[in-house]
């Protein structure tokens, strides 16, 4: 089981142009140090509740092939967020239970809590990743219903909750500061994520 990590992540709106120049890192100035990492396909299979127990507690809980991920909101929104990160089933469950007694992770999803758990959301992506600058991980998702949406990641082993919020506010501080330096990677377009582009996709918007 993985120890639990913070990750800090800042959405951006990728174009053709911008694609380009982040491949070959072609920018002005260029990255210190580009490395292109590979590309990898994997699908999502997220869970929640009915009345959105999970998400409506800033709570994401998905099923990446056959690993269990739980994504929890220390701060942000839907375009700049900071997670505390757990995976496996017994950190799960432990969260799980924390939140609604009576509740474990089964093999095929959460039961129990007198809760309604379903599958909520299922999609593909095409994930390209590129290591700049030795600590920032540059990802652009590609899914399969066609959105494109990229992030800018910042990983740290997670600590106590006050040591969290000191570590969010550097990390931060950090990837705000690399955006700016680079912004010719990163366009300030209408920023949407794949979930949020899924479910409009649903609700035919």
């Amino acid at each position: 089981m993985k120890t639990p990590t913070l990750e800090v992540e800042r959405k951006f709106a990728p174009t053709p142009t911008s694609l380009r120049l982040l491949a070959d890192n072609a920018g002005s100035p260029p990255f210190r140090c580009h490395q292109f990492q590979g590309d990898s396909s994997f699908e999502d299979v997220y869970f929640d509740t009915n009345t959105h127990a999970l998400s409506t507690r800033g709570i994401w809980l998905r099923r990446r092939g056959v690993d269990w991920e739980a994504k929890v909101r220390v701060s942000g929104d839907y375009t700049k967020s900071a997670f505390k990160e757990l995976t496996g089933v017994d950190a799960i469950s432990a969260l799980l239970r924390a939140t609604f007694p009576g509740t474990e992770l089964a093999t095929d999803g959460p039961t129990g809590g007198g809760l309604q758990w379903h599958e909520s959301a299922r999609l593909g992506t095409l994930r390209t990743t590129y290591r700049v600058d030795h600590r920032f991980s540059v990802v652009v998702d590609k899914t399969d219903f066609g959105h494109c949406v990229g992030e800018v990641e910042l990983e740290e082993p997670a600590g106590e909750m006050l040591e969290n919020t000191e570590l969010v506010r550097q990390m931060e501080k950090g990837i705000d500061e690399f955006m700016a330096r680079y912004a010719w990677a990163f366009p300030r377009g209408n920023v949407v994520g794949k979930l949020s582009a899924y479910f409009s996709r649903l609700k035919g918007g």
